[in-house]
């Protein structure tokens, strides 16, 4: 195999020295990105987003979704053996 083209496209790079522009090329490709992404997010409206948790979640017969069926949290609902959710994940700042 011939490698000249390689050899040709180093050689390019070195006259051009881009090692003093990669990190000027990232952050405008980071932020290009970042536009890119918040622009099309701002497209979604209202209408669409509902319109998308209608397709992926489906109603109970009291026209309740999933997340909305059960809220009552009494602490007469508490079961004597439960434990208490431990909150361990995280950092875990203020322990040495």
């Amino acid at each position: 195999m011939n490698f000249d083209h390689l050899i040709w496209i180093f050689d390019l790079l070195e006259k051009v020295q881009i090692r003093k522009y990669v990190f000027v090329l990232m952050v405008v490709m980071m932020t290009v990105s970042y536009l890119k992404v918040r622009h099309d997010r701002k497209k979604i409206t209202q209408e669409e987003e509902d319109a998308a948790i209608e397709a992926t979640y489906q109603k109970d017969e009291n026209g309740l979704y999933p997340w909305e069926a059960d809220t009552n949290d009494h602490p007469s609902r508490v079961k004597k053996n439960s434990q208490p959710l431990k909150r361990d994940w995280g950092p875990q700042r203020g322990k040495w």
